[in-house]
């Protein structure tokens, strides 16, 4: 006859085998940082070991399916952003010369609100001409100066593994702790197993 309290540890055991076994899995994907010893084994978190890897990948997934040059041209190509950067610079140039100009003493009396208008029209058809081929040299400039596939990658470098921890835990505490407690759920189950086939087969 099999003693009731070894019935019940059993599962009890399995149940906190299991959730331990979980939140270990879950605790290594980040910790150790960095390579350890341990039992004669080299053990490190799966995310600072494969860190370098990990930002390459990102890097290229974001140059090829997020963000790229291309992109880029197509929003310094649209005409709409030709008209907002000329609206934007000539309302500078007019607030320079209402404010800077028209109070110094010798163009202030030249300086009138008509004067200001035929300045900021004449500077307009001046910009509308200009801007395209500026931005379109731009961003030959920014092309050769800019690898978003670098910059990407040696950001993921360079971000603190001890901060990524702490952002993936704010916004998945609650299915990482679900994880946690799939593995108790599972081990009771598994403990439960056993005892059915202990009183079953009466061992």
């Amino acid at each position: 006859m099999v003693n009731l309290s070894v019935l019940i540890a059993i599962p009890l055991i399995s149940c906190l085998i299991g959730w331990f076994t979980n939140f270990l899995a879950v605790k290594m994907i980040f910790r150790p940082y960095k390579k350890r010893r341990i039992l004669g084994l080299v053990v490190q978190g799966l995310l600072p070991k494969r860190k370098a890897e990990l930002a390459r990948h990102i890097g290229n997934t974001i140059e090829k399916e997020l963000i790229s040059h291309r992109d880029i041209q197509e929003v310094l190509s649209k005409k709409s952003f030709h008209n907002d950067v000329v609206e934007t610079v000539l309302a500078s140039i007019q607030e320079v010369i209402e404010k800077q100009f028209a109070q110094h003493p010798m163009f202030g009396a030249f300086i009138t609100p008509d004067t200001v208008k035929a300045i900021v029209a004449m500077l307009r058809d001046s910009l509308e001409e200009k801007v395209p081929a500026l931005l379109g040299t731009l961003f030959e400039r920014m092309e050769q100066e800019i690898d978003f596939k670098e910059l990407v990658e040696h950001k993921i470098l360079d971000f603190d593994m001890h901060k990524l921890e702490e952002i993936v835990y704010a916004i998945a505490a609650r299915e990482l702790r679900a994880i946690e407690y799939f593995g108790a759920l599972l081990g009771g189950v598994v403990g439960l197993v056993q005892v059915g086939i202990i009183l079953f087969f009466g061992v």
